[in-house]
């Protein structure tokens, strides 16, 4: 009988550990804030950024935040037209591409500082 409740206890335990680890992880990876925005930008522009971690923040839509939408649509306008990749010289885009990111970064650190 001990056994029984033992087993059951023991059963009880792994599977709301289980379910617990499950709901942490069913949380989106990629935080959706602005610091997160200027984090990435910043990497971008000091030539430490991948290309998969571009092209997973601006795949995802940012539909709770209108302003920082708007910024990923027109990083993703300035990704067609200046994108190299990391084939040229550990930069994803070309000079004029991180110019454009620049002034991006700098209006998305000024809106935030309105904000407060």
């Amino acid at each position: 009988m001990i056994e029984i409740v033992v087993s059951v206890f023991i059963t009880l335990v792994v599977v709301l550990f289980a379910g617990w680890g499950l709901a942490r992880m069913a949380r989106p990876w990629v935080g959706r804030d602005q610091q997160k925005f200027i984090r990435l930008l910043e990497r971008v522009l000091a030539g430490q950024a991948v290309e998969l971690e571009w092209r997973v923040f601006m795949s995802i839509p940012m539909r709770h935040n209108l302003f920082l939408e708007e910024k990923r649509l027109q990083c993703q306008a300035i990704e067609e037209d200046h994108w190299h990749g990391l084939n040229h010289r550990n930069r994803l885009f070309s000079k004029e591409g991180e110019q454009l990111l620049q002034q991006l970064l700098d209006e998305i650190k000024s809106h935030g500082e309105r904000e407060f």
